[in-house]
């Protein structure tokens, strides 16, 4: 596999200072792109499609985890606590000023899960590894729950 450009090396170093977003990765390679955010996107996603800057993104973050597990002691196994921890409050029920029972942070906890999936493997952009679920909800008002 050869060497990464310079902008290439820029672009996954953004990319992971971004926490994944390839398009604001991309501005900081090519920061007076003239391109519509459309186009923007493709490239973004055009980059991400190759194995030499996947394999470079995979290395920092590896690099990352490895300095906060040594530097900080945190590990994967305390990060997915913390973010069960998240979880778990973002889906549990407060009542508010009228009485009514309400979520706390169903937003925190989705990001969360989706936080602990992509540690995992688990994401939504290995399209050849996706699986389908059949997910059935209920969904019933809370404040009939008799609290």
């Amino acid at each position: 596999m050869g060497k990464l450009t310079d902008k290439e090396e820029l672009f996954c170093r953004a990319y992971y200072e971004n926490g994944g977003n390839a398009t604001a990765a991309y501005l900081v390679m090519v920061p007076n792109s003239k391109a519509k955010p459309e186009s923007i996107n493709q490239l973004a996603s055009r980059l991400m499609s190759n194995v030499k800057i996947m394999s470079r993104i995979d290395e920092l973050k590896a690099q990352a985890s490895v300095v906060a597990s040594a530097k900080f002691n945190i590990t994967v196994e305390q990060r997915l606590r913390w973010l069960k921890e998240i979880v778990e409050a973002g889906v549990a029920t407060y009542v508010d000023g009228t009485g009514s029972k309400r979520r706390e942070n169903l937003a925190a906890a989705r990001s969360a899960i989706q936080t602990m999936n992509e540690m995992l493997g688990v994401t939504d952009g290995d399209k050849k590894e996706r699986k389908t679920y059949n997910v059935t909800l209920s969904v019933k008002d809370a404040s009939e729950d008799g609290a």
